[in-house]
């Protein structure tokens, strides 16, 4: 039994070049691959409250969500981090400084502090990052396994950065005025140790499917780290091999070339 790690943005979907859902070949390798006795686990920088109902009719075996702050397996939470109290009012106070607006996520929804900002209109809207929005209050017992942070310019993003950089774990997105940000030593790397555990497999059991920054320590982990066609050139250097891209069904083409499923008739 071999287990799959695959990322959704860049990898099995490209909003910005109008793959809004997985192709018929991707459905088809997924279908394949856990007929054959292969476990599949999606590895996104998104909570689980962003997640598509197209990436959720995957139905996988389980999930690595917001940048591996939570993992789920047959339904069930294996693993998550929170962050306390004093980082939230730190990242609040930060942001607010440099006129941003912050996301906190869990599973559930996404906590941020103005609904009507201009800002917060303009990002979602420009980026699609659509999902379960809150303004109410974020309270001491609401679990947050990450946030995102974004501003008006880089040059704000940037300050903003360096007040923060060494307390969490921050990964940019290519805009350059937006970011992640995670509890330090957290990344989809550890977690699939994590699964990886739990499960009683070996790296050497294991592809992960990549493109984004974020997927750097996940490529790395396994055996089989396999950079996009489109990927970053970070991660095609750390690669053990580099695929088609996503808009030609590169997942689905490696996949078939590695044995793990039968092709599409």
């Amino acid at each position: 039994m071999k287990i799959v790690f695959c990322d959704i943005d860049g990898t099995i979907i490209d909003g910005n070049h109008g793959l809004n859902k997985p192709s018929p070949n991707t459905l088809h390798a997924f279908k394949s691959l856990r007929q054959n006795g292969h476990k599949l686990f999606i590895a996104s920088g998104r909570s689980k409250c962003l997640l598509p109902k197209e990436i959720i009719d995957l139905d996988p075996d389980g999930f690595i969500l917001a940048n591996g702050s939570y993992s789920e397996y047959e339904g069930q939470i294996i693993f998550q981090n929170y962050f306390d109290e004093p980082m939230i009012s730190e990242l609040i106070r930060v942001t607010d400084k440099y006129e941003g607006c912050y996301y906190f996520e869990n599973s559930e929804k996404i906590y941020t502090a103005d609904l009507n900002k201009k800002l917060h209109r303009d990002f979602i809207s420009t980026w699609s990052v659509y999902g379960p929005y809150t303004d109410e209050k974020l309270t001491s017992d609401i679990p947050i396994n990450m946030a995102m942070l974004a501003f008006k310019d880089q040059d704000l993003s940037l300050k903003a950065y360096k007040e923060l950089s060494s307390d969490f774990d921050i990964r940019p997105h290519s805009s350059q005025i937006s970011y992640d940000v995670n509890l330090l030593n957290t990344s989809k790397g550890q977690a699939i140790k994590k699964i990886l555990s739990y499960l009683h497999l070996d790296a050497s059991d294991a592809y992960a499917y990549g493109d984004g920054l974020n997927d750097l320590e996940m490529i790395k982990t396994v055996k089989y780290g396999i950079a996009m066609g489109n990927a970053h050139e970070k991660i095609k250097a750390a690669a053990y091999e580099v695929c088609d891209g996503v808009l030609d069904d590169g997942v689905y083409n490696s996949l078939l070339k590695h044995g793990l499923i039968t092709p599409r008739s």
